[in-house]
C-alpha cells in the first residue's frame, strides 16, 4: 500500500508547533508506524486503557484538521473488532474551530441580549447599557 505521507509536512508540523502536544503524539505514532487503528495507537503510546476516549478523540481531531484520514475498515488485532484504520496525509493542519464550551456560549448570548436590549431602549449605547445592567443585576 502506498502511503500519502510527507516528511516535509511532518517536519514543519513538529518544528512550528502546529499541533498540540497530545495531537502531535498521536500524529507522530501514525506517521512513524501507520497505518494503525486507534487501539494500536494507544498501545504504541502506552495508553491502552484510554483507547475509547483520549486517543480516539485526538484521531478525530487530526482527521478534521486534514492531517489524518480513514484508510479502510479492518479487523483490529488489539480489540478483535471491525474498526477503522487511520494514516497521516501529506498536508499541513487546516483551520479547525474547537466547539465552544457552555460558558462561552452563555457569555456570547448574554452579550447579544444586552446589545439587543440597548438597541430596543434607544438612546443608550450598548456600553452604557452594560454598565447599568451590571449595576442592577450583578451582586
Amino acid at each position: 500500500m502506498t502511503r500519502r505521507t510527507s516528511v516535509s509536512a511532518y517536519r514543519e508540523i513538529e518544528a512550528n508547533g502546529l499541533l498540540s502536544k497530545r495531537r502531535l503524539e498521536v500524529y507522530e505514532c501514525l506517521f512513524k508506524d501507520g497505518p494503525l487503528t486507534g487501539a494500536q495507537v494507544a498501545v504504541k503510546i502506552r495508553r491502552p486503557n484510554q483507547v475509547s476516549e483520549t486517543v480516539r478523540n485526538r484521531i478525530t481531531e487530526l482527521v478534521k484538521l486534514g492531517v489524518a484520514y480513514e484508510v479502510k475498515e479492518v479487523d483490529c488485532p488489539v480489540t478483535h473488532r471491525q474498526v477503522i484504520l487511520f494514516d497521516v496525509t501529506e498536508r499541513l493542519p487546516k483551520d479547525y474551530e474547537k466547539p465552544k464550551t457552555k460558558a462561552q456560549i452563555i457569555k456570547e448570548l448574554e452579550t447579544r441580549l444586552i446589545d439587543s436590549e440597548a438597541v430596543i431602549l434607544g438612546n443608550m449605547t450598548s456600553g452604557d447599557y452594560k454598565r447599568k445592567y451590571i449595576e442592577r443585576y450583578k451582586p
